[in-house]
Protein backbone atom coordinates (compact mmCIF):
# COMPACT_ATOMS: atom_id res chain seq x y z
CA UNK A 1 0.00 0.00 0.00
CA UNK A 2 2.75 2.33 0.63
CA UNK A 3 4.70 1.55 -2.73
CA UNK A 4 1.63 2.24 -4.60
CA UNK A 5 0.58 5.74 -2.73
CA UNK A 6 4.22 6.91 -3.32
CA UNK A 7 4.33 5.24 -6.82
CA UNK A 8 1.51 7.25 -7.68
CA UNK A 9 2.47 10.53 -5.62
CA UNK A 10 5.86 10.58 -6.74
CA UNK A 11 6.17 8.54 -9.47
CA UNK A 12 8.86 6.31 -10.55
CA UNK A 13 12.34 6.94 -10.79
CA UNK A 14 13.60 7.94 -14.31
CA UNK A 15 17.17 7.22 -15.16
CA UNK A 16 19.67 9.92 -17.43
CA UNK A 17 21.00 6.78 -19.22
CA UNK A 18 20.39 3.86 -20.39
CA UNK A 19 20.58 0.44 -18.68
CA UNK A 20 20.40 -3.32 -19.58
CA UNK A 21 18.27 -3.94 -16.74
CA UNK A 22 15.41 -1.48 -17.28
CA UNK A 23 14.95 -2.66 -20.68
CA UNK A 24 14.94 -6.22 -19.93
CA UNK A 25 12.39 -5.28 -16.85
CA UNK A 26 9.80 -7.38 -17.81
CA UNK A 27 11.77 -10.36 -19.07
CA UNK A 28 13.72 -10.89 -15.61
CA UNK A 29 10.87 -10.09 -13.51
CA UNK A 30 9.11 -13.02 -15.29
CA UNK A 31 11.91 -14.90 -14.42
CA UNK A 32 12.28 -14.17 -10.72
CA UNK A 33 8.60 -15.14 -10.45
CA UNK A 34 9.02 -18.32 -11.71
CA UNK A 35 12.19 -19.21 -9.45
CA UNK A 36 10.28 -17.42 -6.12
CA UNK A 37 7.09 -19.29 -6.96
CA UNK A 38 9.07 -22.71 -7.04
CA UNK A 39 11.02 -21.49 -4.29
CA UNK A 40 7.71 -21.11 -1.87
CA UNK A 41 6.51 -24.32 -3.16
CA UNK A 42 9.71 -26.31 -2.12
CA UNK A 43 9.63 -24.29 1.39
CA UNK A 44 6.27 -25.47 2.08
CA UNK A 45 7.39 -29.31 1.46
CA UNK A 46 11.08 -29.09 1.83
CA UNK A 47 11.38 -33.30 1.96
CA UNK A 48 10.29 -33.45 -1.91
CA UNK A 49 12.92 -33.89 -3.98
CA UNK A 50 11.32 -32.94 -7.14
CA UNK A 51 10.62 -29.22 -5.81
CA UNK A 52 14.18 -28.91 -4.30
CA UNK A 53 15.42 -30.11 -7.81
CA UNK A 54 12.96 -27.50 -9.84
CA UNK A 55 13.96 -24.46 -7.63
CA UNK A 56 17.38 -25.18 -7.96
CA UNK A 57 17.43 -25.62 -11.86
CA UNK A 58 14.63 -22.38 -12.23
CA UNK A 59 17.90 -20.53 -10.23
CA UNK A 60 20.26 -22.45 -12.36
CA UNK A 61 18.31 -20.87 -15.21
CA UNK A 62 17.29 -17.28 -13.94
CA UNK A 63 21.03 -16.80 -13.78
CA UNK A 64 21.97 -18.01 -17.05
CA UNK A 65 19.65 -15.91 -18.61
CA UNK A 66 20.08 -13.12 -16.58
CA UNK A 67 23.80 -13.30 -18.19
CA UNK A 68 23.11 -13.73 -21.71
CA UNK A 69 21.06 -10.20 -21.62
CA UNK A 70 23.69 -8.55 -19.82
CA UNK A 71 25.92 -10.06 -22.51
CA UNK A 72 23.65 -9.15 -25.32
CA UNK A 73 22.80 -5.75 -24.38
CA UNK A 74 26.74 -4.95 -24.17
CA UNK A 75 27.53 -6.20 -27.26
CA UNK A 76 24.63 -4.35 -28.73
CA UNK A 77 26.01 -1.22 -27.53
CA UNK A 78 29.67 -2.39 -28.45
CA UNK A 79 28.39 -2.33 -32.01
CA UNK A 80 26.77 0.66 -31.56
CA UNK A 81 29.74 2.38 -30.40
CA UNK A 82 31.60 0.44 -33.27
CA UNK A 83 29.62 1.79 -36.03
CA UNK A 84 29.60 5.45 -35.28
CA UNK A 85 33.29 4.80 -34.80
CA UNK A 86 33.36 3.30 -38.43
CA UNK A 87 31.13 5.68 -39.79
CA UNK A 88 33.57 8.99 -38.61
CA UNK A 89 30.57 10.01 -36.36
CA UNK A 90 32.57 11.40 -33.73
CA UNK A 91 29.28 13.28 -32.25
CA UNK A 92 27.23 9.87 -32.26
CA UNK A 93 30.27 8.30 -31.20
CA UNK A 94 30.45 10.03 -27.93
CA UNK A 95 26.30 10.68 -27.65
CA UNK A 96 26.21 6.77 -27.65
CA UNK A 97 28.90 6.23 -25.20
CA UNK A 98 27.46 8.74 -22.96
CA UNK A 99 23.73 7.16 -23.06
CA UNK A 100 25.13 3.92 -21.07
CA UNK A 101 27.33 5.74 -18.76
CA UNK A 102 25.14 8.95 -18.23
CA UNK A 103 25.75 12.67 -18.10
CA UNK A 104 28.66 13.69 -15.91
CA UNK A 105 27.62 15.26 -12.50
CA UNK A 106 28.13 18.62 -11.55
CA UNK A 107 28.53 20.56 -8.15
CA UNK A 108 30.13 22.71 -6.33
CA UNK A 109 31.89 22.77 -2.93
CA UNK A 110 31.09 25.38 -1.06
CA UNK A 111 33.64 27.57 0.52
CA UNK A 112 34.42 29.20 3.31
CA UNK A 113 34.61 33.45 3.36
CA UNK A 114 37.92 35.38 4.00
CA UNK A 115 36.77 35.54 7.51
CA UNK A 116 35.76 32.38 8.17
CA UNK A 117 32.41 33.39 9.06
CA UNK A 118 29.98 32.52 6.63
CA UNK A 119 29.59 29.53 4.13
CA UNK A 120 29.80 30.32 0.62
CA UNK A 121 27.12 27.74 -1.28
CA UNK A 122 26.65 29.69 -4.62
CA UNK A 123 28.52 29.47 -8.07
CA UNK A 124 29.58 32.83 -8.50
CA UNK A 125 30.73 32.99 -4.44
CA UNK A 126 32.74 30.62 -4.93
CA UNK A 127 34.29 31.63 -7.77
CA UNK A 128 34.77 34.97 -6.37
CA UNK A 129 36.22 33.68 -2.97
CA UNK A 130 38.85 31.46 -5.52
CA UNK A 131 39.93 34.53 -7.68
CA UNK A 132 40.05 36.39 -4.25
CA UNK A 133 42.13 33.51 -2.49
CA UNK A 134 44.50 33.26 -5.52
CA UNK A 135 44.93 36.92 -6.13
CA UNK A 136 46.20 37.04 -2.51
CA UNK A 137 48.43 34.22 -3.03
CA UNK A 138 49.58 35.29 -6.14
CA UNK A 139 50.64 39.16 -5.37
CA UNK A 140 52.09 38.48 -1.84
CA UNK A 141 55.71 40.54 -1.86
CA UNK A 142 58.40 37.77 -2.72
CA UNK A 143 61.54 37.89 -0.29
CA UNK A 144 63.95 35.61 -2.59
CA UNK A 145 66.89 37.81 -3.51
CA UNK A 146 66.76 37.99 -7.49
CA UNK A 147 70.12 37.22 -7.74
CA UNK A 148 69.87 33.90 -7.00
CA UNK A 149 66.84 33.36 -9.07
CA UNK A 150 69.51 34.53 -12.28
CA UNK A 151 72.10 32.41 -11.31
CA UNK A 152 69.57 29.46 -12.03
CA UNK A 153 70.34 27.63 -15.48
CA UNK A 154 67.90 28.11 -18.25
CA UNK A 155 66.68 25.63 -20.39
CA UNK A 156 65.80 25.76 -23.69
CA UNK A 157 61.70 26.17 -24.75
CA UNK A 158 60.58 23.66 -25.74
CA UNK A 159 58.36 24.73 -28.47
CA UNK A 160 56.47 21.65 -29.59
CA UNK A 161 54.35 21.63 -26.66
CA UNK A 162 52.67 23.64 -27.58
CA UNK A 163 51.15 21.13 -30.76
CA UNK A 164 48.66 18.78 -30.45
CA UNK A 165 49.70 15.36 -29.32
CA UNK A 166 50.95 12.89 -32.16
CA UNK A 167 48.17 9.66 -31.86
CA UNK A 168 51.11 7.38 -31.03
CA UNK A 169 51.21 9.58 -27.77
CA UNK A 170 47.36 9.03 -27.09
CA UNK A 171 48.28 5.56 -28.05
CA UNK A 172 50.34 5.31 -25.17
CA UNK A 173 48.61 7.04 -22.68
CA UNK A 174 45.26 5.09 -22.78
CA UNK A 175 47.74 2.36 -22.07
CA UNK A 176 49.27 3.55 -19.26
CA UNK A 177 45.61 4.67 -17.64
CA UNK A 178 44.61 2.78 -14.65
CA UNK A 179 41.73 0.32 -15.30
CA UNK A 180 39.03 -0.18 -11.68
CA UNK A 181 39.34 3.51 -11.13
CA UNK A 182 36.87 6.68 -10.84
CA UNK A 183 35.72 7.99 -14.64
CA UNK A 184 36.88 11.57 -15.41
CA UNK A 185 34.42 14.25 -15.93
CA UNK A 186 33.05 13.02 -19.27
CA UNK A 187 31.96 10.04 -17.27
CA UNK A 188 33.87 7.86 -19.10
CA UNK A 189 35.49 5.15 -17.31
CA UNK A 190 39.44 4.11 -18.92
CA UNK A 191 38.33 0.66 -19.60
CA UNK A 192 36.53 2.29 -22.52
CA UNK A 193 39.41 3.96 -23.84
CA UNK A 194 41.27 0.55 -23.44
CA UNK A 195 39.13 -0.89 -25.78
CA UNK A 196 39.62 1.09 -29.09
CA UNK A 197 40.61 -0.21 -32.02
CA UNK A 198 42.53 1.66 -34.80
CA UNK A 199 39.43 3.13 -36.24
CA UNK A 200 38.34 4.18 -32.68
CA UNK A 201 41.51 5.35 -31.95
CA UNK A 202 41.85 7.77 -34.66
CA UNK A 203 38.32 8.76 -34.60
CA UNK A 204 39.43 9.90 -30.89
CA UNK A 205 42.49 11.70 -32.03
CA UNK A 206 40.76 13.67 -34.94
CA UNK A 207 38.63 15.18 -32.48
CA UNK A 208 41.48 15.82 -29.61
CA UNK A 209 43.23 17.57 -32.22
CA UNK A 210 40.31 19.75 -33.51
CA UNK A 211 39.49 20.39 -29.88
CA UNK A 212 43.10 21.43 -29.35
CA UNK A 213 42.90 23.65 -32.90
CA UNK A 214 39.91 25.68 -31.74
CA UNK A 215 41.32 26.61 -28.10
CA UNK A 216 44.61 27.70 -29.86
CA UNK A 217 42.92 30.49 -32.70
CA UNK A 218 42.77 33.61 -31.12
Amino acid sequence: MVMETAKSVLGTKKRNHQDWFDENNSAIEDLLAKKNKAFMEWQNDPGSISKTDRFKSLQAQTQQEIRKMHYKWWEKKADEVQHYADSNNPREFFSSIKSVFGPSKSGFAPLLSADGAMLIRDKAGINNRWKEYFSHLLNRSSSVDQSALEQIPQKPTLEDLGDPPFIDEVRKAIRQMSCGKASSKDGIPAELYKAFNEVSLKVFHNVLTSIWEEEEMP
